[in-house]
């Protein structure tokens, strides 16, 4: 499932982490301990040898923690539906990052009809969320985005 989460490309149909995200997410994680141990340095998070500016790295972090976010707060919510927390987590991701099947009751075999109805209307708008982007959909809820 790990693999599921973070294994489409940067401009792929699917969605979650991706790889790119889940690469910088990892080096600006090291460049925080190195920034740590040696805090008057300069680190940079850099990929293909380029350096990444400090805004597209910080919401890079931004999205990872809205999807780790989003991706807990579904697994509760479906947990609260008397769904096994296999079964919730799977679901939630599959939904999140349009990848197919999960685990438990909604596996290879199995299919998502059992939910109820509360719990279908939650994932489909994960599966909506999760198609087009954290940043396109939340940007819609805030009214600055409205005013200009």
């Amino acid at each position: 499932m790990f693999l599921a989460m973070v294994g489409a490309c940067a401009g792929s149909t699917g969605g979650g982490l991706k790889v790119v995200r889940f690469l910088i997410l990892a080096r600006a994680s090291l460049r925080g301990i190195r920034q740590f141990a040696r805090p008057r340095a300069i680190h940079t998070v850099r990929v293909d040898g380029r350096p990444l500016e400090e805004s597209m790295v910080a919401g890079i972090i931004g999205y990872c923690g809205l999807w780790l976010l989003t991706f807990i707060g579904g697994t509760l919510a479906l947990g609260a539906m008397n769904i096994d927390l296999v079964t919730a987590g799977t679901a939630t991701l599959t939904c999140l990052n349009n990848i197919g099947p999960g685990l438990a009751l909604v596996g290879p075999t199995e299919n998502f009809a059992f939910l109820p109805d509360l719990g279908k209307a939650l994932l489909s708008i994960f599966m909506i969320v999760g198609r087009l982007e954290f940043y396109a959909v939340v940007v819609l809820f805030v009214p600055g985005f409205w005013r200009r």
